[in-house]
């Protein structure tokens, strides 16, 4: 039974050593067994008794792998190791087999890879003493020197051992290198101009660093020390180099300097900071960084008054070591009781002029007075330093300089030319004062300039309106008509005397006025009077036909279109409790006067039956009434409808025609049941007949018979019979008057051929009200027929 070859290590696939020569059974080129002299360590061609010889099989050209791992090179000067693992390819020519046998040969009896192995680290040791002053300096350039130092192993290796040898050379734990993150929550530093101790929290991403990538080999088992060296280097950097305000202020500076100091501290290690985020401690807060106090009013007592004066204060902490030894627990408590101390100190007893002409607009503040430079003084002695401060009396004049706003005229009552009639209006006004001085006269702690600006606002309102005509005012406001004399609006004209008073009392300047109607009664009453459609109704009596006409009842509806434009003495002369009261009277005074009208007219005239009667009845109407309607009222107003019930005879007329086609409808259904009985019995005669003749048209002997002609001439007669009863019922149901045209058609006839009906024309603006309605051309100065 034959046994397989287990190779213990992988240069045997090359050369093994034999127990005896015996044991190859056969030799060929490719492999050979060479015998080798023990004491000489020599290859023996000849064997000699009692000599001491090893046989080695040796195979030329066959490729073999091996690997070397931790083969440790030490730097002295440092006390660091590199160590390589060292993956190799070996082949042994044919020539060379000999040689190989004894470059291998070790007399203690060693595998020929073990001496091949120390083959490889002993060169590696004389490239690096040779090229190299220090090891360290090896391990610097190792990935630059690796192609050199394979190409010297394969000549050292050939040369001492005859082998073909290739290898690949890699640092122990480079596969194994990886990111480290460093988080570390609050941790306590010191700064190097404050003694207590700070906390800040920092976090880490250190990355190998491409160019100094062996020493982060080289540092591999060190790499749980980086948490304690960033520490350290965060630590030494705050206490050398970082003050209390930076760490306070600038959070981005103070990352900036400490990722300067980690990047240089990580270089030995091999790494490099790819992330780096600090976070500090709030040892104050951020009222105290920034305190902002707002409209924080002290009372101050001046010479010949008590005022407000309002203060507006933002401080920076610029020395926190300063704050903290202050003792101060409330930092408002604190600014509020020197505001309150320095702007009474400053003010004290000064005149209420001089401190309102004093005011510097541009600056907002009143530093003469000492009040800022006594806070910046205070405040640097805890630390901070005065960003803003301004300080402000709460005094109307002052407010001024900004703008002024105010309306006026909602509760006043301004009278007309009409001096019997007021109207109302509001007046928005706003502007500005630039120059206090020039209105030194006004300025009193007892004096409103407000108030004053008002009274001018009014007056000067009351100067346009006490010339104003009530009716320019409510139909030209916003409008001039040169016809009539205008030269402005009365808007115009209010806005021009309203600015002259304010420039000329007050110096105002941006000056902007808008005057705005209000409703008074009679504008309540005319608006509530225009929203609606009014009705009346009204009975005629024909006088004219001496009592023989008929009389017609009428409904009018129509609507109030506006106040005429010379109407309006007339419309606000009328006095009436109510609108319901103004809308009767106008209902009976319209009544009268289309009644009387229409009572000497001939029935026959205003009976209408055609559209065209209507539209004639309905310009009528307002020929008639309009008129009168302007003269009393002083308002305008259009007629939309006139409708009329049907007359006592045409009720009867109707009355009697309905009865009539009644009676003629029960005639027509009476006749209609007698013919439809008749018409069934003489159907049942008609069908026994027919049934007879065909029994004996069945019967050969019977077909021509006498009989048989009999029956077919009474069949005959009876269907001649049935269809004049037949043709009686379809006259009965059909029966039915066609109707005549209507007015429909005679309607879009008209309508159709002159387009559309005639509108009675508004008045113009300034019309006589005599001229408020103008006759159409088609009725102006045309007989009618009937008179």
């Amino acid at each position: 039974m034959s046994s397989t070859f287990e190779p213990k290590y992988e240069l045997e696939g090359i050369v093994r050593r034999l127990s005896s020569r015996k044991s190859l059974k056969h030799q060929a080129g490719d492999k050979k067994v060479i015998t080798l002299d023990e004491r000489r360590g020599t290859v023996a061609r000849y064997t000699k008794p009692f000599g001491k010889y090893r046989y080695y099989l040796v195979y030329s050209d066959v490729i073999c792998k091996g690997t070397l791992d931790n083969l440790e090179i030490e730097d002295f000067s440092s006390l660091n190791s590199l160590y390589l693992n060292i993956t190799y390819k070996v082949s042994c020519p044919p020539e060379n087999m000999e040689k190989l046998v004894e470059g291998l040969f070790d007399g203690n009896g060693e595998y020929p890879q073990k001496k091949l192995e120390r083959l490889i680290g002993k060169h590696i040791r004389e490239f690096i003493d040779n090229k190299f002053e220090t090891a360290a300096i090896f391990f610097e350039d190792f990935y630059k020197t690796t192609g050199n130092l394979v190409k010297y192993l394969q000549n050292r290796i050939m040369d001492s051992a005859g082998l073909k040898f290739n290898a690949h050379i890699a640092p122990r734990y480079e596969d194994e290198l990886e990111s480290i993150t460093v988080d570390e929550d609050f941790k306590e530093v010191f700064v190097s101009d404050y003694d207590p101790g700070l906390k800040v929290k920092y976090k880490a991403l250190l990355e190998i660093d491409p160019d100094h990538k062996i020493k982060a080999i080289l540092r591999f088992e060190e790499r749980g020390e980086l948490k304690s060296l960033v520490y350290k280097t965060v630590k030494k950097t705050f206490s050398t180099e970082v003050k209390l305000g930076e760490f306070l202020k600038d959070t981005e500076a103070l990352k900036k300097k400490l990722s300067r100091r980690l990047e240089e501290a990580l270089v030995p290690e091999g790494r490099k900071l790819a992330h780096f985020s600090i976070q500090t401690e709030e040892i104050v807060s951020d009222s105290e960084k920034e305190f902002i106090l707002n409209d924080y009013d002290v009372e101050c007592k001046l010479k010949d008054c008590t005022i407000q004066v309002k203060h507006d204060l933002i401080m920076n902490i610029d020395d926190l070591g300063k704050f903290k030894s202050s003792g101060i627990e409330n930092l408002e408590e604190w600014v509020k009781r020197k505001l309150e101390s320095f702007t009474r100190t400053a003010l004290f007893g000064k005149p209420y002029l001089e401190l309102i002409l004093s005011y510097e607009e541009k600056n907002e503040t009143f530093d003469d007075y000492g009040v800022k430079g006594m806070m910046v003084d205070a405040a640097e002695e805890i630390g901070f330093k005065v960003k803003q401060l301004i300080t402000i009396p709460r005094v109307k004049p002052l407010e001024l300089l900004n703008g002024f706003s105010f309306e006026v005229g909602e509760n006043e009552d301004f009278t007309t030319l009409d001096t019997r009639i007021k109207v109302k209006l509001k007046v928005t006004v706003r502007g500005r004062i630039a120059d206090l001085t020039q209105i030194e006269k006004y300025i009193n702690p007892q004096v409103d300039i407000t108030d004053k600006m008002k009274e001018k606002v009014v007056e000067g309102v009351k100067q346009v309106i006490d010339h104003t005509d009530p009716e320019r005012y409510y139909i030209r406001f916003k409008n001039v008509n040169e016809e009539l004399g205008d030269t402005q609006t009365v808007e115009e004209e209010i806005i021009a005397s309203v600015t002259q008073k304010l420039r000329d009392e007050f110096f105002a300047t941006e000056i902007m006025v808008l005057p705005k109607i209000l409703d008074t009664d009679i504008t309540k009453r005319f608006y509530e009077l225009q929203s609606k459609f009014y009705n009346f109704q009204f009975d005629t009596f024909p006088f004219k036909e001496g009592g023989n006409g008929e009389a017609v009842s009428f409904k009018v509806k129509y609507q109030i279109k506006g106040v005429h434009p010379n109407g309006w003495h007339q419309f606000q002369s009328k006095q009436f409790g109510s609108v319901e009261e103004v809308v009767e009277q106008i209902d009976g005074l319209l009544k009268d006067h289309i009644v009387n009208t229409l009572n000497v007219s001939r029935s026959d005239e205003i009976i209408f039956k055609t559209y065209m009667d209507i539209q004639k009845l309905t310009e009528l109407s307002n020929l008639l009434l309009v008129p009168i309607i302007a003269k009393t009222f002083g308002l305008i107003i259009e007629v939309i409808s006139i409708t009329r019930d049907a007359t006592q005879i045409e009720k009867k007329r109707y009355d009697r025609l309905q009865k009539a086609l009644e009676t003629h409808d029960n005639k027509m259904n009476i006749e209609k049941e007698t013919s439809l009985a008749l018409a069934s019995v003489k159907s049942a005669e008609l069908n026994s007949l027919i049934e007879q003749y065909k029994q004996i048209k069945s019967i050969p002997e019977l077909a021509n018979s006498e009989e048989a002609e009999e029956l077919k001439r009474k069949i005959e007669n009876f269907e001649s019979q049935f269809d004049e009863v037949h043709n009686q019922i379809e006259d009965n149901l059909l029966d039915q008057e066609e109707p005549e045209g209507n007015d429909l058609d005679e309607l879009l006839e008209i309508l159709k051929n002159n387009g559309s009906s005639k509108q009675i024309a508004a008045p113009d603006k300034g019309d006589e009200i005599d001229d408020v309605i103008e006759i159409p051309e088609e009725e102006s100065g045309k007989d009618d027929e009937h008179g």
